[in-house]
């Protein structure tokens, strides 16, 4: 039996990369995607044990097989770690920006006040703003009695799940992006905040997100809408910074083709995957879910914060205007 067993599980990890790899031609096979690399992962390890005790020529072309399957799962991962060309140096001072959860496990938020205060961030959004019953912290609140270091504040509070930004400079052109009034729990409530700000002499529009998570079907609709909505609402020229938990991962296609139809850049990139999410029942990160993509600014350092007693980690990212810009647009 334990002959048999890495075989039968290399082909149930190749099945599984493969529906992966597929996952925009199938949406329902798209929340597969967010564990990718972990399947791509063992499949190469599998791969790599098999092709050292292949007899035959046969097996280690079987083996070979597998580990190029398993490369092409763990591709979008591994680009994140390719080195990129610098850049000229920042003309402006750099804008510190980071996002958080609150809702899950928080007893008190000094830990969140403690990564504020470490990162000195000058922007920090806030998904999962909600009063918890099983800490009694009312977060709302909170946010106000951070006004002294952050006066500039857009909060939206929703009986699910709500959002908020705050800022050391002022936020305009304020507007909230709802889901739809026939979602059971989740109607109405705040999907995105939109704002504008001026650092420096630049302007930058900010987008919070937080779409629901994909484990049901109607669910994913709603995040694929929105990230499409996303694309067809992006600024046609500036700069532009969306953040927050994304409920989604690099292997995901639609993640991917967000990237690619609005000229976004993923602030990981040359830098690594930065899981940020886990389950209840382990300890570590194993999946990046929240994001930072930047279009027009360039990105001096990125980041994930320590545990704050939520159920993900912390995110931030420097940021700075390159002396020689080039006009950030959309891709045609």
């Amino acid at each position: 039996m334990a002959r048999a067993l890495p075989p039968l599980l290399a082909c149930v990890l190749a099945l599984v990369v493969l529906l992966t790899l597929f996952a925009g031609v199938w949406p329902a096979l798209e929340p597969l995607s967010n564990l990718r690399w972990w399947f791509a992962c063992g499949l190469g390890m599998i791969a790599g044990w098999s092709f050292l005790r292949a007899r035959s020529r046969w097996h280690q072309s079987v083996a070979a097989g597998l580990a190029a399957l398993a490369l092409a799962g763990c591709w979008p991962g591994l680009a994140l770690y390719v080195p990129q060309p610098s850049v000229g140096g920042p003309r402006s001072t750099p804008l510190r920006i980071g996002s958080t959860n609150l809702l899950f496990g928080i007893a008190h938020p000094k830990p969140v006040g403690a990564w504020m205060g470490e990162q000195d961030l000058d922007i920090v959004g806030f998904v999962e703003v909600k009063d918890s019953q099983r800490s009694q912290l009312r977060w709302s609140k909170l946010l106000e009695s951070w006004r002294g270091e952050y006066p500039y504040q857009f909060v939206e509070v929703h009986d699910y799940y709500g959002l908020a930004i705050l800022s050391r400079v002022p936020l305009n052109e304020r507007r909230v992006q709802r889901t739809w009034d026939s979602l059971g729990e989740e109607r109405g409530r705040p999907i995105a905040l939109h704002a504008d700000v001026e650092w420096e002499g630049e302007s930058l529009r900010l987008t919070l997100v937080h779409p629901p998570r994909p484990e049901r079907s109607w669910r994913r609709k709603v995040r694929e809408d929105f990230l499409e909505s996303l694309v067809t609402q992006a600024p046609q020229h500036g700069s532009w910074v969306v953040f927050g938990d994304f409920n989604t991962s690099e292997g995901s296609p639609w993640f991917r083709r967000l990237l690619r139809r609005t000229g976004l850049v993923d602030s990981r990139r040359g830098r690594g995957r930065f899981a940020t999410w886990s389950p209840a029942w382990f300890w570590l990160p194993l999946v990046p879910l929240d994001h930072i993509l930047v279009r027009g600014p360039r990105v001096l350092s990125r980041g994930i914060g320590p545990s704050v007693r939520s159920d993900h980690r912390p995110i931030h990212a420097t940021l700075a205007w390159p002396k020689t810009p080039t006009p950030p647009s959309i891709p045609r």
